[in-house]
């Protein structure tokens, strides 16, 4: 019998036979790692590429470039306002509330644009108050605490008045009156709610309305009672 003669080496019995069929796969199992531990870093949230201080400087760079922005765009609706370009300056109103939602300067910029954008309407023969109502709309949605959204809600009702919607403007001038019974604008309110009577046809309701607050002891609301049976006289054209 012939045996075969063992091979002896400074290694362990079978490891040269073991590392001949890992060896192929090293690049394999590297790569693997590579790629568990990229998705593992896209997948955590609190694992990020940039240091803390890089994103807290970028929030304040773009902050800032904001505010300048919004410093350019006020000094340029001052400069239109003082040359009597109303246009112009609402536009340049709008685009601090259209670009900067939650800046500070945004509510006062869209409520400067609705009051502006009103004022033009209001010197034109084809004026445009339905980007009035969608303006003073916008502000109650957007600000709903704000101090001036009793007068939007006028507003509105003025709107559509312009626009010939008496219904609906009648509608806007009942609910001031009901949710704001304290406003200083509440005698506005009452003369535009009569004028709107006279336009649906409602005229015994506009005149009663009319005759009450002329008999008011404040001379304000007497004069507005005053005028209200003006409008009516007028209607029926007794001049």
């Amino acid at each position: 019998m012939v045996y075969k003669k063992q091979h002896i080496s400074g290694s362990k019995p079978g490891w040269n036979s073991i590392n001949r069929h890992l060896t192929p796969h090293y690049g394999l199992l590297i790569s693997s790692l590579t790629a568990f531990l990229f998705l593992t870093c896209l997948c955590t949230p609190s694992i990020s590429l940039c240091a803390p201080g890089d994103v807290v400087k970028s929030s304040i760079s773009a902050q800032d470039k904001a505010q300048k922005t919004i410093a350019k765009l006020l000094k340029t609706a001052k400069e239109n306002l003082g040359n009597g370009h109303l246009d112009e300056a609402a536009t340049a109103l709008y685009e601090i509330y259209l670009n900067f939602p939650d800046a500070p300067q945004a509510e006062d910029a869209l409520w400067r644009t609705a009051k502006l954008r009103e004022k033009i309407a209001s010197n034109k023969l084809d004026a445009d108050f339905e980007q009035v109502r969608d303006l003073y709309r916008s502000y109650i949605n957007y600000f709903p605490r704000s101090a001036r959204v009793p007068e939007a809600y006028l507003k509105l009702g003025f709107a559509y008045y312009h626009m010939h919607f008496y219904r609906e403007a009648l509608s806007y001038i009942k609910l001031f009156m009901k949710k704001y019974r304290d406003s200083p604008l509440i005698l506005q309110a009452k003369r535009w709610k009569g004028k709107t009577l006279i336009k649906i046809g409602r005229e015994l309701d506009a005149e009663e309305l009319f005759r009450a607050i002329s008999r008011d002891k404040d001379l304000a609301n007497r004069t507005v009672g005053i005028i209200g049976m003006g409008d009516l006289r007028y209607v029926h054209g007794k001049y």
